[in-house]
C-alpha cells in the first residue's frame, strides 16, 4: 500500500474548544485556522490558546469568511432574500452559542492575546459572475457553485438547531434564494478575511494589552485617513496592518490600496 504522508507528519483529532489543549506551550512553529465558521463559540479564547501555544517567533494565521451578503451600490436590497438569509444566519448562530464575528474583529482580538506584526488581507468575494473583471468573475463562478451545492445544507443545520425551523421551512427559503444568487443584476459579495500574528521572541506577561500594528483604520469601503500612532479606531472600523486587497492581479501588480468591488462594475454583465 502507498503511503504519501511523509515520515514527520500525523494527523490527530482533537476539539480546539477544550479548557486545556492537550499540546504544551510554546509549541507550534506555526498554526492555521480556515472556515471554522459557525463552529467556535468564544473566538477571543481560541486565539489567546493559539497564542499560548505557539513557539516566540513562531506564526498564527487565521482565514474567515463573514457569510453576510453586501453590496457596495445598493443592488442588494434590506428586504431581498439574500439580506434576510443572512440575519438569520447570524442570529441563529448566536442562539446555537455559535456567534459569527464581522470580519473586522479578529484583528483586535490577535492584538489583545499578544500577537505582533499582525497583518491583515480582506477580500471581497463576488456571488456570481456579475464583475467585469475577468478574475473577479472567475472566482464569482466558483463561489456560485458553492452556494447552490452548499448553502442548503448549512443553512438546515443552523436555522432547524438555532431557530427551530423545519426543514421544508428551510428548503422553501433555498427555492427563493438562488434566483438571487444567480442574478447579474444584484452586485453583492461576501468578505473574507486573512489575519497572520507573530509571537514574539520574548513575550510580554500575560496581562499586557499592548497595541501593535498601524492604526490606518480599515471600513468595508476601503482605507480611511489615519487615526493617529496611538487613536482607537471607531467601532465600526478596524486598525489594519495590511489594506483592502482586491482579487484582480492587475490592481495587485499596480497598487497596494486595493479598490472596492463597485469599482468594477461598470460594464458588468446584467441578467
Amino acid at each position: 500500500m502507498n503511503n504519501s504522508v511523509p515520515e514527520n507528519l500525523r494527523f490527530e483529532i482533537d476539539d480546539c474548544e477544550a479548557k486545556f489543549w492537550t499540546w504544551p506551550e510554546d509549541h507550534f512553529d506555526y498554526i492555521h485556522s480556515r472556515f471554522m465558521i459557525a463552529s467556535i463559540g468564544n473566538w477571543a479564547s481560541l486565539i489567546r490558546k493559539a497564542y499560548k501555544h505557539t513557539k516566540p517567533g513562531g506564526y498564527f494565521e487565521l482565514q474567515e469568511l463573514d457569510c453576510r451578503f453586501a453590496s457596495d451600490d445598493g443592488t442588494l436590497l434590506p428586504t431581498s432574500n439574500l439580506a434576510y438569509w443572512s440575519d438569520l444566519i447570524v442570529e441563529a448562530a448566536a442562539k446555537y452559542n455559535r456567534p459569527i464575528p464581522h470580519y473586522t474583529e479578529y484583528f483586535g482580538w490577535f492584538e489583545k492575546a499578544g500577537f505582533t506584526d499582525i497583518q491583515q488581507v480582506v477580500f471581497k468575494s463576488p456571488t456570481n459572475t456579475w464583475p467585469k473583471d475577468r478574475t473577479l468573475k472567475e472566482a464569482g463562478k466558483y463561489q456560485l457553485v458553492a452556494h447552490l451545492e452548499g448553502l442548503e445544507g448549512i443553512s438546515l443545520g443552523l436555522l432547524t438547531r438555532g431557530l427551530e425551523w423545519k426543514a421544508e421551512e428551510v428548503k422553501i427559503l433555498m427555492a427563493k434564494i438562488r434566483p438571487e444568487l444567480k442574478s447579474k443584476a444584484i452586485h453583492s459579495y461576501q468578505t473574507k478575511v486573512f489575519v497572520t500574528g507573530r509571537k514574539p521572541e520574548n513575550p510580554p506577561p500575560a496581562t499586557s494589552a499592548s497595541r501593535f500594528g498601524s492604526t490606518a483604520p480599515l471600513t468595508p469601503n476601503g482605507m480611511g485617513p489615519s487615526t493617529g500612532p496611538s487613536s482607537p479606531a471607531p467601532p465600526d472600523q478596524i486598525n489594519a496592518f495590511t489594506p483592502v486587497m482586491p482579487i484582480t492581479q492587475e490592481a495587485m501588480k499596480s497598487s497596494k490600496r486595493g479598490m472596492k468591488v463597485s469599482d468594477l462594475i461598470n460594464g458588468a454583465e446584467e441578467s
